[in-house]
Formats: structure tokens, C-alpha cells, sequence
């Protein structure tokens, strides 16, 4: 993967890992609250 690109995947990749996990969390009925942050 080219050095330039690899902070770009990282954040896809993150961003697929809390879309799973707040599917998962609604699915098994656990409270939560979600706090998004600009910037980066």
C-alpha cells in the first residue's frame, strides 16, 4: 500500500469497525451513545 495512502485506509477501516460494532450493539439490545468529533 503506498505510504500516502495508508492514513486514508486506516480511517475507511475504522469507520467499517464502528458501523459492525453499532449493528451489533442495537442487534444485542446495549445502550449507548454515540459522540462524534470533527477533526483529525
Amino acid at each position: 500500500m503506498p505510504a500516502d495512502k495508508v492514513s486514508f485506509c486506516n480511517r475507511i477501516d475504522i469507520g467499517i469497525f464502528i458501523c459492525f460494532m453499532d449493528i451489533c450493539l442495537e442487534h444485542n439490545g446495549v445502550g449507548f451513545e454515540k459522540t462524534l468529533y470533527e477533526g483529525g
